[in-house]
């Protein structure tokens, strides 16, 4: 991504504002990745997630 936009001189500017944003979104993700890791936990408890997990087709 990053030499797409350094080929493409007219994307660099959005590509640079953008990027602390894109950063700590990816940071975050990561972040709930590896505690999801160490936890063992493969979702958040919420109901959706608990239904699918169990192996039912319906939300709750």
């Amino acid at each position: 991504m990053t030499m797409m936009a350094w080929n493409k001189r007219r994307t660099w500017g959005a590509f640079v504002r953008a990027f602390p944003l894109t950063a700590m979104l990816i940071v975050t993700w990561s972040l709930g990745e590896f505690m999801g890791y160490i936890t063992g936990r493969p979702y958040s408890g919420g109901e959706a997630g608990g239904a699918l997990v169990r192996g039912s087709s319906e939300a709750a």
